[in-house]
């Protein structure tokens, strides 16, 4: 299959987070949508914080909901909420890392 370089560098991508419950953990699931950076990007972002990594690679997300049950869309007030939570920036991270890895793994 021949390499595609797309005007819109942008894929969807699974999470898993861990989170905590009454002393195990449970998985809990969701898709984000990574902005494809170029190798020059990304080594620039290395010595930024997570939350400013996070800012530059992610577009949007999937199937995430407020503890209502409402789908809670990817705004800059839900997304500052979110860059909060750690158990949500590690998953995000450790996604977004697999899903880099996997592409040098398969070449």
């Amino acid at each position: 299959m021949a390499f595609i370089r797309k005007k819109n560098p942008t894929y969807r991508w699974p999470v898993a987070a861990e989170t905590p419950n009454d002393g195990t953990f449970e998985t809990e699931s969701f898709h984000v949508i990574f902005r494809r950076l170029g190798r020059s990007a990304i080594g620039k972002l290395s010595d930024k914080s997570d939350v400013d990594f996070l800012e530059a690679v992610l577009e949007d997300w999937e199937d995430v909901q407020g503890e209502d049950g409402k789908v809670l869309p990817c705004t800059p007030a839900t997304r500052k909420e979110m860059f909060d939570d750690p158990l949500f920036v590690k998953a995000v991270l450790k996604a977004y890392m697999e899903s880099i890895d996997a592409a040098q793994e398969k070449n």
